[in-house]
């Protein structure tokens, strides 16, 4: 059982799902509960029932749109200006631009534990999207988020992971769908906004929006120490409150045709619609969505808070997934040991800058210190290193050869100054093998020595790929 009396919980989106998590988190005594909603109104009445059911826990709210600036986030109507800003924010890239989200200042501001986001981001972000794409966008936000699900959902989760490093975030459940409901493309269900054979436009943004944020989440929850679960229902879920009056649905009613005399009651459901009762009666027959309801949901995400597994869709696609195998580790040896008889490149860059320089440094540093990893796993930090800065300055070849590779070689502190001159190229990457640096990455070799598995062996540029691959697990870990 989870201790719940130390932990801050956000709760994004206060719809039935989101309530009805709340209600079953706040008997657990926990340290506060923040609802963050898209209306104030509907926070200010999350608030109101949870402080019924538990006066003594704080329960705090904040309202906006989570995929706006933060800046703007709770702003009801958008000026001109806004709408620059919005387009301007998710067309153009900017360094730590997650620091302007919604989802970054929430967190910086609340400083949650745990995170359940409950938001329906497939409705929210797929309810507008047309494939065919117009010339000119109106003033419209959610048509323009919808046309921009992929950049909109990359920086929700940069901001994720950020809340994840930056403010210790220890957990995080996303409450998705399927988008359809666990039916399939051939389901009748459009909403009234078919245009086309199969599904509408908007459906398939919905299920687009969906899939899209399954497997970014899924490459987040990869990274060592992030705990990110998806839990899917997949079928009818938040059945909300029967209203039999007129005044209160009919503007809920999706055709013009049906008048107010032709229906006597109808229960609010999902993406704040509203049906009939012949309409649910066929959405949950067997065959059809079915149905679960929405404390059966919360059950499930309180047993994954308390670190359990159950129905989560990122642990089940682990298991899935085809791993690593003997006769892979083979093919392996058998291409490192027939490459390594031929003459090889230090690198081609093709896995990028940061690897490019770890490759050439630590390669420096086995390269004039006759690759024996066991001694500099054991000689003091700063006598291997003066030997091994000393042999590097000497060795005129290999620095040629790194210097023929288009690389500006720093290895005094004087050579920085190259930049300011007209013989510097700004393209082409530093290897900076100067002393402290060299004292750095002997640090980064002996911290991961216990891990490295080469006794048996003598080519460099093996050598060079393992101990680099043995550093970049153990700042994975770390």
């Amino acid at each position: 059982m989870h201790n719940y009396n130390d932990k801050k919980i956000l709760i994004l989106g206060a719809g039935h799902i989101g309530l009805a998590i709340s209600e079953k988190i706040i008997r657990k005594n926990p340290k506060e509960i923040i609802v963050f909603n898209r209306t104030m109104e509907k926070a200010v009445l999350s608030r109101k029932k949870l402080k019924k059911i538990n006066p003594d826990i704080p329960v705090n709210i904040l309202y906006g749109n989570v995929f706006r600036p933060f800046n703007i986030m709770d702003k009801k109507t958008l000026e001109s200006v806004d709408y620059y800003n919005l387009r301007r924010f998710y067309s153009y890239d900017k360094i730590q631009k997650y620091k302007e989200t919604a989802l970054y200042n929430i967190c910086k501001n609340s400083n949650p534990d745990i995170i359940i986001d409950c938001i329906n981001m497939s409705t929210v972000l797929g309810s507008n999207f047309t494939i065919f794409e117009k010339k000119q966008y109106k003033e419209n936000e959610e048509e323009y988020l919808s046309m921009k699900i992929i950049p909109v959902l990359i920086t929700y989760v940069e901001s994720l992971k950020k809340c994840f490093d930056d403010f210790k975030v220890d957990k995080y459940i996303k409450i998705s769908t399927t988008s359809l409901a666990g039916m399939g493309v051939n389901m009748p269900y459009t909403h009234g906004d078919n245009k086309r054979d199969l599904l509408s436009d908007n459906l398939w943004g919905k299920v687009a929006s969906t899939g899209i944020l399954h497997q970014f989440l899924w490459n987040l929850s990869q990274t060592p120490s992030y705990d990110v679960r998806v839990i899917v229902p997949a079928t009818c879920v938040g059945w909300g409150e029967i209203i039999d009056d007129k005044h209160n649905y009919s503007k809920e009613v999706s055709k013009e045709w049906v008048s107010d005399d032709n229906i006597e009651s109808v229960i609010m459901a999902g993406e704040n619609k509203c049906y009939s009762l012949q309409e649910v009666a066929l959405m949950t027959a067997v065959g059809q969505m079915e149905s679960i309801s929405k404390e059966e949901v919360a059950d499930v995400v309180v047993e994954n808070i308390d670190g359990k597994s159950t129905g989560d869709l990122l642990f089940m696609m682990n298991q899935a997934l085809l791993k690593s195998s003997y006769l892979g580790r083979k093919k392996r040896d058998d291409i490192l040991s027939t490459m390594a008889h031929k003459k090889n490149a230090i690198v081609t860059g093709n896995l990028g800058d940061k690897v490019t320089k770890d490759l050439c440094i630590v390669y420096s540093v086995l390269l004039n210190y006759h690759c024996n990893i066991s001694k500099i796993c054991e000689e003091d930090v700063e006598i291997c290193g003066k030997e091994i800065y000393c042999n590097i300055l000497n060795n005129k070849n290999h620095l040629n050869t790194l210097q023929n590779m288009q690389f500006n070689i720093i290895l005094y502190d004087s050579d920085l100054n190259i930049k300011l001159t007209n013989h510097y190229i700004p393209k082409v990457l530093d290897i900076d093998l100067r002393y402290d640096n060299i004292i750095v990455y002997i640090e980064k070799i002996k911290r991961c020595c216990k891990d490295l598995y080469i006794e048996n062996l003598n080519n460099i540029d093996i050598l060079t790929g393992e101990i680099v691959a043995s550093i970049y697990n153990n700042e994975l870990r770390r």
